[in-house]
């Protein structure tokens, strides 16, 4: 569009136009029947903002009508809300999703729960075809580090870096199986897994290789590597677990730690809040 003599804008100043993020409604014989100048922009520096969002109703020769308004549009007031103010029959959205990239095989990711523990995960993954009709875990890489309670018998101060295996996306889903086995399946292999963390040099504190597969055993000492390194100038030690050899039926593989320090009769009060990337 344009610009006029009093407009203002990097872009009405180099080009002399406005440039919007432009909707163009056609007709049945190619003949433009409305436009639509998208108003909540989502970043895209490069377009311009309208001075007031537009409603814009396209009226068919079937009897219904379109509201139209674009991809972020859709969480604000206007021009959303207005439209349906207008009892429109439908809304026309243009968007573009991003589809997460299910299939990556590597992955390199730092998780820390707040500033008292910092985890890095480093994995190669291979995925294959799964099936509607079968269930099948995802992942997710947690750090925490707190006061737990056994099941209420005692509280337990612990630091963990951890992949472990959940019904789904939902954090609150890990730790539980699938209740028939014979319904799971395995699409996600772990050619490698590398964690590494440090822990405060302290008398109280200790740590553990921790793994768990489908059949309710650990992975093989044979098959990880559990290592441990003095960090130079720092009162604190590096702690390295890792796979050796491929599995497909993780459950978990972690480190696990112990901080005696916080241990305590069962008082009900501990923490739950957890630091968490899902992994797939």
């Amino acid at each position: 569009v344009k610009c006029g003599a009093n407009d203002t804008g990097t872009n009405c100043e180099t080009h002399g136009y406005f440039f919007y993020n432009t909707n163009v409604v056609f007709g049945r014989n190619g003949q433009v029947l409305n436009l639509y100048h998208k108003y909540n922009l989502f970043g895209e520096k490069q377009f311009d903002q309208p001075s007031a969002p537009e409603v814009v109703v396209i009226e068919t020769d079937f009897g219904l009508n379109f509201g139209i308004f674009t991809c972020f549009d859709i969480l604000f007031k206007s021009p959303a809300q207005d439209l349906l103010a207008r009892n429109v029959d439908a809304v026309i959205q243009p968007s573009i999703s991003i589809i997460l990239d299910t299939s990556k095989t590597d992955l390199s990711e730092q998780v820390c729960h707040a500033d008292q523990i910092c985890c890095d995960f480093t994995a190669k993954i291979t995925t294959t075809a799964s099936s509607a009709e079968k269930n099948s875990y995802t992942y997710h890489l947690v750090a925490y580090s707190g006061v737990r309670s056994f099941n209420g018998f005692y509280n337990g101060g612990i630091e963990v870096c951890g992949i472990i295996a959940c019904l789904n996306s939902s954090l609150s889903s890990c730790g539980q199986r699938f209740a028939n086995y014979d319904d799971i399946e395995w699409p996600i292999k772990f050619e490698e897994i590398t964690i590494k963390a440090s822990f405060e040099n302290d008398e109280n504190k200790t740590q553990y290789p921790n793994s768990l597969l489908s059949s309710i055993r650990p992975i093989p000492v044979s098959q990880t590597v559990w290592e441990k390194k003095e960090v130079e100038g720092q009162k604190s030690t590096e702690r390295t677990f890792s796979l050796a050899q491929p599995q497909d039926r993780i459950l978990t593989f972690a480190i696990y730690g112990r901080n005696f320090a916080q241990d305590s009769p069962p008082d009900g009060n501990f923490g739950n809040a957890i630091g968490t990337s899902w992994l797939m």
